[in-house]
């Protein structure tokens, strides 16, 4: 199940408008992977409520990324202070 829900995942990206929120590049792939489990995580929500959910973490990726945090579950309350 987990395989298929990867492969329909690739397939929506792969159809994704490149100015999407939905879209993950140019993330770390860490950052992409877990973009893509809580896209698959998110049931009974419209598109449009994806779209800016995915948004506003992969806004928060590319301030890590500016950080040199290059995986979510490597962030520190120090770097996320003030």
């Amino acid at each position: 199940m987990y395989i298929l829900g990867i492969i329909l995942l690739k397939e929506i990206q792969n159809s994704i408008d490149p100015k999407s929120e939905l879209n993950t590049s140019g993330l770390t792939e860490g950052m992409q992977e877990k973009l893509e489990d809580y896209l698959l995580s998110l049931h009974g929500i419209s598109d449009g409520s994806k779209e800016i959910y995915i948004g506003q973490v992969r806004k928060f990726g590319y301030f890590l990324m500016s950080q040199k945090i290059a995986k979510f579950e490597d962030i520190k309350a120090k770097d996320i202070e003030n």
